[in-house]
């Protein structure tokens, strides 16, 4: 820090003119700290040391970890830090107010580019699954600018989870590969559920298509309205969205 912002910041937490989840909620959700898109397990690792003042456990870790992949947003792990025991201790020990939560939203604050930690390789989720989409859906590595312009419009919300797959199998370089239906559903249960498909489900599917009236767009509605995708979404930070 520089040492006037420094004092600024301690003499108003000692006069208790702002509390402790005002000055770090301002750090947190900053710009420069966004900016940093730290993966789930760095952006915790963060949050320990600055809420609690120690290393994370790997028990309470792989919690939040879990619960992050579940669609927890960040405004709610800190939120949960903020509400803890060991936080209003912390503040108690240090003479500062605790305060309130931090405003809950959904979006805002998950990292868009990967990591920035000194030498993690991790994507950030929206990265990820950018990354899934191309080889699942037109089996290959993005290029750098389809990467980059993909990435920006999920995370900036341009386009819903549902839009997104639906643009990625209606596009010129999907139908050119003149798949056939059996090929079109292995491809979305790869996309879709990361998984090849069970036997059974993709004989439905199949049977969909050629005997019960189902386009492909209406599969690919089916397959969206999954709790999975509603899964992966969170984990993004984008909507699912309504039916194409």
């Amino acid at each position: 820090p520089d040492a006037e912002g420094l004092q600024n910041w301690v003499n108003q937490l000692a006069s208790r003119s702002v509390s402790a989840s005002q000055v770090a909620g301002g750090f947190i959700f900053s710009p420069e700290f966004k900016e940093r898109n730290y993966c789930n397990s760095h952006f915790l690792d963060k949050m320990y040391a600055g809420l609690f003042d120690r290393g994370a456990d790997q028990a309470g870790k792989d919690l939040w970890l879990k619960q992050m992949k579940e669609g927890l947003s960040r405004e709610g792990v800190v939120n949960g830090f903020f509400g803890s025991l060991e936080f209003e201790n912390l503040c108690r020990a240090y003479g500062m107010a605790k305060g309130d939560p931090w405003p809950n939203a959904q979006y805002g604050t998950l990292p868009t580019g990967d990591c920035q930690y000194p030498g993690c390789t991790e994507h950030a989720p929206a990265v990820e699954w950018v990354i899934h989409l191309y080889a699942t859906a037109l089996g290959r590595q993005p290029d750098e600018e389809g990467r980059k312009n993909w990435t920006q419009w999920v995370t900036e919300h341009k386009y819903t989870g549902r839009q997104t797959v639906f643009l990625f199998f209606d596009s010129p370089e999907y139908k050119e590969k003149n798949t056939t239906d059996e090929q079109f559903i292995t491809a979305l249960y790869n996309a879709i559920f990361n998984r090849d498909p069970d036997p059974a489900g993709k004989a439905d599917w199949l049977d969909r298509l050629a005997n019960k009236g189902w386009t492909r767009t209406d599969v690919l509605n089916g397959f969206a309205g999954s709790k999975e995708f509603l899964e992966t979404c969170n984990s993004i930070g984008i909507e699912v969205g309504p039916n194409i």
